[in-house]
């Protein structure tokens, strides 16, 4: 599953400001719920990424595996 970013902002620069990575974990969870695994990918280098990008990402992939 491709979410682009966790970046609001990076995500309406992308067209992809349906996206809410406020719902992100949920989405999971009821994914996990039917038994469907997933792999979460994510595209950095975009416009309003900060040198921090990384440990930000890492810190919400984290909590939302099973």
């Amino acid at each position: 599953m491709v979410w682009k970013s966790i970046s609001p902002q990076n995500l309406r620069d992308s067209r992809k400001g349906f996206n809410s990575p406020e719902k992100f974990a949920r989405v999971v969870e009821r994914l996990h719920e039917h038994g469907i695994a997933l792999q979460g990918c994510f595209v950095f280098g975009l416009d309003h990424d900060e040198p921090d990008v990384f440990l930000k990402t890492a810190g919400f992939a984290g909590p939302s595996k099973n």
